[in-house]
């Protein structure tokens, strides 16, 4: 959650450095993703802006996630292999992993 909210503020200050809305940005490229799933579900309709914000943050929301549970694998085996290891895992991560 952290994360997403400071990838949200990364970028409203990258949209007011550059002078440009970003934003939009984003919203065409979703737009372009759900056209295109659309035509290759055969639904022929366009997608509402309601659809398309949504679908841009869950996006967000999981990139955050992978990006965070990458970091802290390559963490933990490079760190491992250091011989400084950290904390282990919670049980849930484990599992996921199929980490012993």
């Amino acid at each position: 959650l952290i994360g997403t909210i400071g990838f949200f503020f990364r970028f409203w200050l990258f949209s007011i450095l550059l002078g440009e809305d970003l934003w939009v940005y984003v919203m065409t490229q979703v737009t372009g993703l759900l056209d295109w799933w659309f035509v290759k579900l055969g639904l022929l309709f366009q997608p509402s802006l309601f659809l398309v914000q949504t679908l841009a943050i869950v996006m967000i929301i999981i990139n955050n996630a992978i990006y965070l549970f990458v970091v802290h694998i390559v963490a933990l085996l490079m760190l491992d292999r250091l011989g400084n290891p950290i904390p282990r895992p919670p049980n849930w991560v484990k599992v996921l992993l199929d980490y012993d």
